[in-house]
């Protein structure tokens, strides 16, 4: 957690080597980032990106059964109580 109420975030999701039907499935890597912010007594402010370099695992290997959700711009209003 930063100073002034500010936090940032990241992340990664790794999924190594994988076989589906007996097809082989290549490890792939999503990154995610998000900045927030403490706006008051109870409320949060937090935008961020998941996907960052926007991975599309059907480029990766025709054997995704499946398509990953392409880069995503996210913003969240929080309320404790």
């Amino acid at each position: 957690k930063g100073g002034d109420g500010w936090s940032v975030r990241a992340g990664l999701e790794y999924t190594g080597k994988q076989t589906t039907a007996g097809l082989p499935l290549p490890a792939y890597t999503l990154w995610n980032g998000s900045v927030g912010k403490q706006l008051g007594k109870g409320f949060s402010l937090r935008v961020g990106i998941n996907n960052l370099t926007d991975g599309r695992l059907a480029e990766k290997s025709p054997n995704f059964g499946y398509a990953e959700t392409g880069r995503t711009i996210f913003a969240t209003l929080r309320s404790d109580f």
